[in-house]
């Protein structure tokens, strides 16, 4: 479980902080770089979901790849690009669809009944390391934006981005409200889902620097505490007794 306190110091900003430990040789064993999921006007998306511009998620892979590369550490470096799923990009390779036997015979529900006996579209992952040949093929860096328009901030969450704020809501105590899951995002636009999950990792992190001060286990799930509702104060026997009164008047 991640929240547990002691993987709050693991968590790092990639401006303030992977850039430093490049430069200065600093790196750990394993590193995870997230890309920027929410689209906004002043911060672009940068992860290639539909419909973020692909340009900012090819610049963001060339920002971590110079970065990595200028580091004294770039002789022990193994530099993994990934996606889990082909996004709606074009390939120019057609999917096998006959001649696929199925792992499990396992059919699908209705109404496509389907028997996973074809290929889907091909995920890249690309491996680059100092170790690994150098190859001969090589693409210009982007120089125009590879979609027409700008961010759409007030656009509604995507499925994949309300399930980020529903993370996010485990994180600020929220999933305890009668709003989670569903009430939760279902108005919310992009711009406010940012701010969501901006906002509700810095409570918790607050939280999490708040147990370790207080000599909190490192073991221990930090869980932020949710608002509970004051207690109205108890009236005195005299008012009480005007009220009763007033309720016999």
């Amino acid at each position: 479980n991640l929240r547990k306190l002691k993987y709050l110091k693991h968590f790092h900003q990639f401006d303030l902080h992977f850039k430093k430990d490049c430069e200065e040789g600093k790196l750990p064993n394993y590193v995870v770089v997230e890309q920027r999921y929410f689209d906004l006007l002043s911060v672009p998306a940068n992860d290639d979901h539909p419909s973020h511009d692909v340009s900012e998620g090819q610049k963001f892979v060339k920002e971590v790849y110079e970065a990595l590369r200028s580091s004294p550490q770039w002789n022990e470096i193994l530099f993994i690009i990934t996606y889990d799923e082909h996004g709606g990009f074009y390939d120019h390779v057609p999917t096998p669809v006959t001649g696929v036997p199925s792992p499990d015979d396992i059919v699908g529900p209705e109404p496509y009944n389907f028997k996973f006996d074809r290929l889907g579209v091909r995920v890249p992952t690309i491996f680059i390391s100092p170790w690994i040949q150098r190859g001969t093929f090589t693409l210009p860096e982007p120089t125009l934006k590879l979609r027409d328009g700008e961010a759409k901030e007030d656009a509604k969450l995507t499925d994949f981005q309300q399930e980020l704020v529903q993370m996010a809501a485990t994180l600020n105590g929220d999933y305890k409200k009668d709003i989670y899951p569903h009430k939760l995002v279902e108005e919310m636009t992009v711009a406010e889902g940012a701010k969501y999950v901006e906002d509700a990792f810095k409570k918790f992190r607050g939280q999490c620097e708040k147990a370790e001060a207080e000599g909190v286990d490192e073991s221990q799930i930090v869980v932020v505490p949710t608002p509970t509702t004051k207690q109205r104060k108890s009236k005195s026997f005299g008012r009480k007794l005007l009220s009763c009164l007033a309720c016999n008047n």
